[in-house]
């Protein structure tokens, strides 16, 4: 029998969490489908107030609304705890998250200090602003704080070799068979031609989990070529005691959690295939 035929394991949502996520979000699609979304709105000869289904400028309903809308909104989608890449970097990923060091997500090098080292973003931060549609990454950086904030995400980061990371770019997973490792004693290969790269067995879950995470908080695409790999790679790999640590250590930091990490078959309602 498969994880997912079983009972869930220890997927339990406690009610006060619950509360804090679900209700913001009721809110965030009542006043998007009300017309709060795009700000209150005055109409000519309208007193202040709430008619037609509308909250109108300048009413202390609107006020109201535009509050409880801004507290709403983070909820919807992703953290916001981090505010910036350079804050997630300097405050959090290294003193906070990792504060005794680890091992590198690509090939698995134990580390201690920093040196050396560069912080991957498993989900590319140029294929985030390209979707966001803010221009560079430093662009998105200075102009869009939704950018900020996904770049930000602990659970989109891992340490990486600075060799390995710049080996990576912004180029996709795919499993190249036939092409050699780009270092002898890591298990990690890059294909430039066709801007794909195969990572180690032992860290696909990981990377996949991270995607799907990206994807479902933050409306992130996949590619259709990654999907049904990325599915594959998420049930083969399963979920760690050390990824299921992290992620409760992201959470103390952040407020957010991989769900995929704690509920593995939730991956099966992404509709990336079998």
């Amino acid at each position: 029998m498969s994880p997912c035929q079983a009972k869930s394991e220890l997927y339990s949502v406690p009610y006060r969490k619950m509360l804090v996520n679900i209700i913001p979000r009721i809110w965030f699609r009542f006043v998007r489908n009300s017309g709060l979304y795009g700000g209150c709105l005055m109409r000519s000869g309208q007193k202040p107030g709430f008619s037609g289904g509308v909250f109108v400028r300048g009413s202390f309903w609107c006020v109201l609304a535009s509050v409880l809308t801004l507290l709403a909104v983070p909820a919807f989608a992703g953290q916001t705890m981090i505010r910036s890449y350079s804050v997630a970097r300097d405050r959090f990923f290294y003193k906070r998250l990792y504060p005794h060091g680890g091992w590198t997500i690509y090939c698995g090098k134990r580390w201690r200090t920093r040196g050396g080292l560069n912080i991957e973003h498993i989900y590319p931060a140029s294929w985030m602003a390209k979707h966001v549609g803010c221009g560079t990454r430093g662009r998105c950086q200075r102009g869009s704080q939704r950018f900020n904030f996904m770049e930000a995400d602990l659970h989109n980061l891992y340490p990486s070799l600075a060799r390995i990371n710049q080996a990576r770019s912004n180029y996709g997973y795919s499993l190249l068979p036939d092409t050699p490792g780009f270092v002898e004693w890591c298990d990690f290969r890059v294909r430039k031609s066709k801007k794909l790269v195969q990572p180690r067995r032992i860290a696909r879950g990981n990377l996949a989990r991270s995607i799907f995470y990206m994807h479902r908080e933050y409306g992130l695409p996949v590619p259709q070529g990654m999907r049904g790999l990325l599915l594959r790679w998420h049930r083969a790999d399963r979920v760690s005691p050390h990824e299921r640590r992290r992620n409760n250590a992201i959470e103390r930091l952040q407020g957010t959690r991989n769900p995929f990490i704690d509920n593995p078959c939730l991956a099966n309602s992404l509709g990336f295939g079998s």
